[in-house]
């Protein structure tokens, strides 16, 4: 998670181990890589958001880009020839189709691989939530936008393993949110949206502060104007059932409603 990118310049030099620090990775979560004749491709997680960086064949850096935009994913899709100038990014996000894009090397510019099926009904975001202890929780939330009602409200949480849930499209969740839900996922500690060190911070004798991150999620949420706080829903699987099953425990009149997967 911590791990950088070092170059040699030379044989020689890679012979008396002799490296030079080209990719720091202090705070960023590196997750695919590219290896091309001109360029190298980083693809990782800042702050839990998917970017990516070009070096060029001297290590230096010529672009770094935010690969989504409000709650969604993206990475490097298959293998590419070494010879390219392009790389292959697919897309998608709560509100936003999967699709896939090509990445000009050296200008750093953008360019259509499909059309992404048209979602403008739908909008979604990343929000961040105080904790119970200072930290800051980040919430993935995707909506119907002309519904102006008070929604009701189904939060789904996870956090185990380091797996980060990340915000994929989901077609049947589009019906729910048809029918007046705001859908939203807590990404709590335990989980590994934010790295390694969010996943450790959540597991063993810290679970405790799984179970506080999505608490502290739902009570946040239910203080928005735009969602009726008599009709929140939890919803959690697999390991996600014993989070959301604490929460109903120590929170018994918080949620009108859970789902145990």
């Amino acid at each position: 998670g911590e791990l950088g990118l070092y170059q040699a310049s030379s044989l020689a030099e890679l012979g008396q181990g002799k490296w030079q620090l080209r990719w720091p990775g202090q705070g960023r979560t590196l997750e695919k890589w590219r290896l091309f004749a001109d360029h190298t491709v980083l693809q990782y997680r800042k702050d839990g958001d998917d970017w990516l960086d070009v070096l060029n064949a001297s290590g230096e850096l010529r672009h770094s880009l935010p690969l989504t935009e409000g709650a969604g994913t993206a990475w490097i899709q298959g293998a590419q020839d070494p010879a390219s100038q392009q790389v292959l990014i697919r897309r998608q996000g709560m509100a936003e189709a999967p699709h896939q894009r090509w990445l000009d090397l050296a200008t750093g510019q953008w360019q259509a691989a499909d059309k992404p099926a048209k979602s403008s009904l739908y909008q979604s975001e990343r929000r961040w939530v105080l904790g119970k202890d200072g930290v800051r929780v980040p919430v993935s939330l995707v909506w119907r936008k002309e519904i102006k009602t008070p929604k009701a409200l189904l939060l789904y949480g996870y956090g185990a393993y380091g797996t980060p849930m990340r915000p994929y499209y989901q077609p049947q969740v589009l019906s729910l949110l048809d029918r007046g839900f705001v859908y939203a996922i807590a990404h709590v500690r335990g989980g590994g949206l934010l790295g390694d060190g969010w996943y450790q911070d959540g597991r063993g004798q810290r679970k405790q502060h799984s179970v506080d991150d999505f608490l502290a999620v739902a009570d946040a949420l239910a203080r928005d104007p735009a969602i009726d706080s008599a009709r929140l829903f939890a919803m959690g699987g697999s390991a996600g059932g014993l989070l959301v099953a604490a929460a109903l425990n120590q929170a018994p009149t918080r949620f009108a409603g859970a789902v145990l997967q």
